[in-house]
């Protein structure tokens, strides 16, 4: 709805800026100045309008998933007669609130979400709603909405512009792989001792080898007598 306003006030301040531009010839200097004027303040009123929206597309990729809804459904009066009709099973009805919940909050997944637990499953609004709820960056609720999508209505949705979302879509598409047998492999041979080549020395024996080094003790030398000592212990 937001986006459907911001194309025509866009398309009629083309037309005005077309119009003035052609009128503005031959007129009188006092004339030229409300134009730039009025000009300026209806593009300040457009940029405005605009300026959320290049925000997002720009910034988008980096605050995605800090911004992005958090699928949390919130308590006013519309919801809280949504969840009283489906208590009593008046599906009908909660849908009707439904949508004029998303005309009030068109950016939040609470009304589309609110709509899928409404309809009956299998049924083409079960698939508009799922389709509604998948657009959205919430992990969760994406993967539900395209099991329901995939499995009732054969319906293979898009890559999703999250990476996060996309991601885990990844791991669900991947079909698992069936156990292969294992592979039998021939037995390897017996291994031969090769013959020594009595050609081949390591050591030239002819050379003497030198006797190894043996230890020696020191000879006993005689001690000096003792002052103390006997003159007959001295002989």
């Amino acid at each position: 709805m937001r986006a459907i306003w911001r194309l025509l006030l866009t398309a009629g301040y083309a037309w005005l800026v077309y119009h003035r531009a052609r009128d503005l010839a031959g007129t009188s200097p006092l004339w030229g100045a409300w134009v730039i004027i009025e000009l300026s303040v209806t593009g300040i009123v457009i940029a405005i309008l605009w300026a959320p929206v290049l925000g997002e597309k720009v910034s988008g990729s980096l605050t995605s998933t800090l911004i992005e809804d958090t699928g949390i459904i919130p308590r006013n009066r519309l919801v809280a007669w949504i969840t009283r009709l489906q208590a009593r099973g008046w599906y009908r009805a909660a849908l009707l609130f439904c949508f004029f919940e998303g005309l009030r909050k068109p950016d939040a997944i609470h009304p589309a979400l609110l709509g899928l637990q409404c309809v009956r499953p299998g049924s083409v609004l079960e698939k508009a709603f799922a389709r509604e709820v998948f657009r959205y960056n919430h992990v969760k609720h994406a993967v539900k909405a395209w099991q329901i999508l995939r499995d009732r209505h054969a319906y293979d949705p898009p890559p999703h512009p999250c990476p996060e979302v996309e991601m885990v879509l990844r791991r669900l598409r991947q079909k698992p792989t069936a156990p292969q047998a294992p592979v039998a492999l021939p037995k390897s041979p017996i291994p031969v001792r090769l013959a020594r080549n009595s050609s081949i020395r390591l050591f030239d024996k002819s050379v003497a080898r030198t006797p190894p080094a043996t230890h020696t003790e020191p000879p006993a030398t005689q001690t000096p007598p003792d002052s103390c000592s006997t003159p007959s212990e001295r002989s």
